[in-house]
């Protein structure tokens, strides 16, 4: 009954998090044609179970895996603006790490179990399950996964894009080159966090 809570509950958070992004994104470069022509809706393309499937490997810009993470491919579809929006779902093992990167889109996570820390442009952020956070694509990001220390489990989220680029996809985040570890910097304990 507690799974079925916690399904339904971030089910209707994701669903909000797509809304909200489709309805306010604005883009910052020229779109494609998409906007111009009538979008369909296809339920075979647009309606995806992100909990449910195969589980991928994720790679780096210079096509390094990612130790320790794990992705499952959720749906994308062009938005109004003319850009790709999408949904994925991510596993960390306990103590894995995301390296310090950007993105071509911004994009919001939402935590369905575990607890992790987000550095976002030089500070840190804790992150349990049930906080959401909006990453700006241009701010350099890292997400680690606790440690078994620290008290954890694994670390899943749930990631909306805008713009959208493929889970698989080795250009959808680029590595910054810089000598940075996640959860070197003061810990930030706003909202109880």
């Amino acid at each position: 009954m507690v799974n079925d809570i916690h399904q339904n509950m971030y089910k209707s958070l994701l669903l909000l998090t797509v809304a909200t992004l489709m309805l306010c994104c604005e883009p910052s470069q020229e779109p494609n044609k998409a906007k111009d022509t009538l979008r369909q809706f296809i339920p075979e393309e647009h309606i995806n179970n992100v909990l449910e499937g195969e589980l991928v490997d994720l790679y780096d810009n210079h096509g390094n895996r990612l130790e320790g993470i794990k992705g499952r491919v959720g749906i994308s579809a062009p938005s109004k603006t003319g850009f790709r929006i999408g949904i994925d779902y991510m596993e960390m093992s306990i103590g894995s790490s995301f390296p310090l990167h950007t993105h071509e889109g911004d994009h919001i996570l939402y935590v369905i179990e575990g607890k992790g820390v987000a550095s976002v442009n030089g500070k840190d952020h804790f992150l349990k399950e049930g906080d959401a956070i909006f990453v700006p694509s241009e701010y350099p990001h890292a997400f680690r996964a606790l440690t078994i220390e620290e008290g954890n489990e694994p670390f899943k989220f749930v990631a909306v894009g805008n713009p959208h680029r493929p889970l698989t996809s080795k250009d959808r985040m680029k590595v910054v080159e810089e000598d940075h570890e996640v959860g070197s910097h003061q810990h930030e304990h706003e909202n109880g966090h």
